[in-house]
């Protein structure tokens, strides 16, 4: 009985699939970015009091942290996206075995396996404490 958590089930069909989700999310993900950048960066125009500066300058700090996450996450897709190329795509980067294809659905830029991700976690975690 097959596994519907092994690579195999990474048929070509399925690789096209996640390559278009991962390029679909690539462009909606840099239009965000792109946006937040461009709402941070506008200036009203208008005179302010001492309280809607504060208020633009924390809008500003939040739009601008936004974009930071969306620029990591683009990152992670464009490498995801190289993995194709390479026919490494679903491979956890830190053992090389088949990554869950629910985890793929989940999140299709993903570079390791759950079971790598929690070892990995709590190495930093035991570093953090000494």
């Amino acid at each position: 009985m097959p596994n519907h958590d092994d690579q195999d089930e990474l048929s070509p069909r399925t690789l096209r699939r996640f390559r278009q989700r991962l390029e679909e999310h690539r462009q909606q993900t840099l239009q965000k970015m792109q946006q937040h950048v461009a709402d941070a960066l506008v200036d009203s125009g208008r005179p302010a009091d001492e309280v809607d500066v504060a208020a633009a300058g924390q809008q500003q700090n939040l739009l601008l942290k936004l974009s930071d996450k969306e620029r990591k996450l683009l990152k992670l897709i464009d490498h995801a996206l190289r993995k194709f190329d390479t026919g490494e795509y679903g491979l956890c980067e830190g053992t090389g075995d088949p990554i869950a294809l629910r985890r793929l659905e989940a999140r299709p830029w993903v570079r390791y396996s759950v079971a790598y991700q929690e070892q990995v976690e709590r190495e930093q975690s035991l570093r953090a404490k000494t």
